[in-house]
């Protein structure tokens, strides 16, 4: 994908976009242009001479607001954050509520969707592919959210819903975090030597998620039981495999419109940030009720 330099290039694409649309959703002034690209140059805490890219850039459909990607090019893996533009170019925020998403036609359309994602091996699974409920879950390693979630999925829902519920792990690393980026691509490698040693490191990551860096994360991976360390290197140092899994998961966050983390979908049924076990094990039930009902996804 091509990139291009922040300052020179993304104002005059959010204009053409809008233009393209045909809608009258305002174009940008000159003090809107300073301050948008001022705000995401601040964001990331670079100065006017760093390199930070938009990479893409589109419309929300069926409406003014505008979804920005950009990325910081520091080194050869970028590191991406999404945007989403108020209408009258004032707001920018990481969130982005779509009430059509949360629609019963949506949820059971996404639901098929992170079903399907199943038959690719590369996605870690704990629990059977045909258990009634699938809980897809998107994170971060260094989120500090997800990592609590983590915790109640895996320490409290997954035993008491065994059988019932698989979990399905989705990579989606945040710019805003220095190490996230190397805890991916080092959990991918490891699953690709065995499930098991995959949510082993991943439960490692969460629970010394506060003292970590990424010299710790590969010093850590390399000294874990069972793990060849010479197919962990040779991984490790193609990058294609981790980045070809890392970009899927970004891709299909994208299409979901998945904009923060932890995300989560129960069945299809979107649930964001770091929601109570309560609130899981209600949304769990309501969807094996649906299953004993007979209603298919």
């Amino acid at each position: 994908m091509r990139a291009y330099p922040l300052i020179a290039l993304l104002c005059p694409l959010l204009i053409g976009l809008c233009r393209a649309r045909g809608q009258t959703c305002g174009e940008w002034s000159e003090q809107q242009k300073q301050e948008a690209a001022m705000f995401l140059q601040r964001q990331f805490g670079f100065d006017s001479s760093s390199s930070l890219y938009v990479i893409e850039i589109g419309a929300v459909p069926d409406s003014c607001y505008t979804r920005i990607k950009v990325a910081i090019r520091e080194t050869e893996q970028p590191i991406a954050q999404t945007f989403y533009v108020s209408p009258d170019h004032r707001f920018f925020s990481l969130d982005f509520f779509d009430l059509k998403l949360l629609s019963p036609e949506v949820e059971k359309a996404t639901q098929k969707r992170l079903r399907k994602e199943l038959t690719n091996s590369v996605i870690p699974l704990r629990g059977q592919k045909d258990a009634p409920v699938l809980l897809s879950v998107f994170s971060d390693f260094e989120c500090p959210f997800c990592r609590e979630e983590y915790q109640k999925v895996w320490g409290e829902i997954m035993p008491q819903y065994r059988g019932r519920v698989a979990l399905a792990f989705h990579q989606l690393p945040l710019g805003k975090h220095p190490w996230a980026m190397e805890a991916a691509r080092v959990s991918v490698c490891i699953h690709g030597q065995g499930e098991e040693r995959f949510w082993a490191i991943s439960d490692w990551l969460f629970r010394n998620q506060a003292e970590l860096t990424s010299d710790k994360i590969r010093l850590e991976a390399f000294y874990r039981p069972g793990i060849d360390p010479e197919r962990l290197q040779k991984c490790l140092d193609d990058d294609k495999e981790s980045s070809e899994v890392i970009r899927h998961d970004a891709g299909l966050a994208s299409d979901l419109f998945v904009t923060s983390t932890p995300t989560m979908f129960v069945n299809g049924r979107r649930v964001v940030g770091d929601v109570s076990s309560t609130t899981l094990r209600r949304m769990i039930e309501e969807a094996l009720s649906v299953k004993r009902a007979g209603t298919t996804d």
